[in-house]
């Protein structure tokens, strides 16, 4: 019984993650060529990683803002206050960032 319990915690969980997730901004090849100048290596495929971690490991504590909410530097500060409350990696949290300050970059409308 515990088990199901468990299951049926964890299955609610996700439905909630991916229920948050549809509103966010999915990158294209723009954002790539916008995020070049600072990322050189920038890929489509790492951005859209970066958005995955951002939904997996922000949106279990709080909703997930737009990237547009904040200015590239409030990102930063952001994302380094909430590195250790998260357990982000290294990797998790710059890809992250990465995300998060290429696409509050991106034109609106």
């Amino acid at each position: 019984m515990a088990t199901r319990l468990r299951f049926l915690h964890v299955a609610g969980a996700a439905a909630l993650l991916t229920a948050c997730a549809p509103g966010l901004a999915v990158p294209a090849d723009a954002d790539v060529t916008r995020g070049r100048p600072a990322h050189p290596d920038l890929t489509l495929d790492e951005l859209n990683q970066g958005r995955s971690k951002y939904v997996a490991k922000c949106a279990g504590c709080h909703h997930l803002y737009s990237p547009a909410a904040l200015e590239p530097e409030s990102w930063r500060g952001m994302v380094a206050e909430m590195r250790d409350r998260s357990n982000l990696t290294d990797a998790e949290e710059q890809a992250i960032l990465t995300y998060l300050t290429v696409m509050s970059t991106r034109p609106q409308g």
